[in-house]
């Protein structure tokens, strides 16, 4: 585990990106965005306080725009956003404004980790930033635990059809059912150069008919290295 120390006593664990011999750059404010870096190779990681605040509209705009304003984005690797604290505005400002300008993004995690509650937007909102990086040279895509419902891959799916580098995709606890599953199979027909070396599909809600069209999906994935699709069926 890579923990890097942050303000006060907090500290950050930077194991997922593999980070050794890191130091940590805090941005000016007390919840400021978290920038990593690591000197060879360099990466640069930025990560967006979650809303605990629950702020909204015109306060929930300022303040995502905030993180991001006057901070050099061209060289960010690794982002981290923790989408389902915010409101569906709030999230597509940040798609709009300040995705296009992290061309380098490799790696996307937007994962719950905070155990926040449902919001029926999400779906939208995880699509309208992976809609602004959909031709990036996006190497690892994390939604694992959020609750996206049967319908989740709606959230994704476009993102798939046109990305050309994605490997590794984590999904696991999202309640995808079969119709997501439908909307990945028609994803990988329409974008040939969609390999994944790793797919975490687990705690998902698969029925035996998805659970089928699961294993034809994994049949157009000939570079699949590691696969998680346990207590997918209920």
């Amino acid at each position: 585990m890579t923990l890097i120390e942050g303000a006060g006593n907090n500290s950050f664990d930077a194991s997922f990106l593999g980070l050794n011999n890191t130091h940590l750059l805090q941005i000016a404010g007390p919840l400021g965005g978290i920038f990593m870096k690591k000197v060879e190779p360099e990466i640069l990681h930025l990560e967006i306080p979650a809303n605990l605040e629950s702020k909204k509209f015109e306060e929930a705009l300022a303040l995502v725009a905030s993180y991001c304003n006057d901070v050099d984005l061209t060289d960010v690797d690794s982002l981290k956003f923790h989408a389902n604290t915010w409101g569906l505005s709030a999230v597509k400002h940040f798609a709009e404004t300040f995705v296009p300008m992290m061309k380098e993004l490799t790696y996307i995690d937007m994962s719950d980790t905070l155990g926040f509650r449902p919001r029926s937007d999400l779906p939208m909102s995880l699509a309208s930033i992976l809609f602004e990086a959909r031709f990036y040279n996006i190497i690892e895509l994390n939604l694992n635990d959020n609750f996206l419902d049967l319908l989740g891959a709606s959230a994704f799916k476009e993102f798939l059809e046109f990305n050309p580098s994605i490997k590794k995709l984590r999904v696991r606890g999202c309640g995808l059912g079969l119709a997501s599953v439908e909307m990945m199979q028609l994803s990988a027909g329409k974008n040939p150069k969609l390999q994944l070396t790793d797919l975490e599909f687990g705690k998902n809600d698969l029925c035996d008919e998805g659970m089928k069209l699961m294993g034809l999906y994994i049949k157009t994935q000939k570079s699949l290295e590691n696969l998680d699709v346990s207590y997918s069926i209920k």
